[in-house]
């Protein structure tokens, strides 16, 4: 059975998923972003692919909507919170 590469295998075999992590580490090492912010971004990122990428009919429980709706708030309102860059 073939088991899944370790983060740090990745991060030393792939060339892109390097370059997104040392992007990612350079955000936070200038302090543009925090750790949470970075994981929070990422986060947004998945579920706007995902919602976009839906090409069935399907309703989305209000209570997922609701959620997802949550944090687009919650990462504006961090966005205004923090100012320009």
């Amino acid at each position: 059975m073939n088991r899944k590469p370790s983060v740090q295998e990745r991060y030393h075999n792939d060339a892109n998923f390097r370059a997104l992590t040392d992007l990612l580490a350079a955000y936070i090492y200038k302090a543009d972003y925090t750790p949470s912010e970075v994981r929070e971004a990422a986060m947004l990122a998945c579920i706007k692919i995902e919602m976009e990428s839906v090409r069935y009919l399907e309703v989305i429980p209000k209570r997922t909507e609701e959620a997802i709706e949550e944090l687009r708030h919650f990462v504006q309102y961090e966005g205004e919170r923090r100012g320009p860059r």
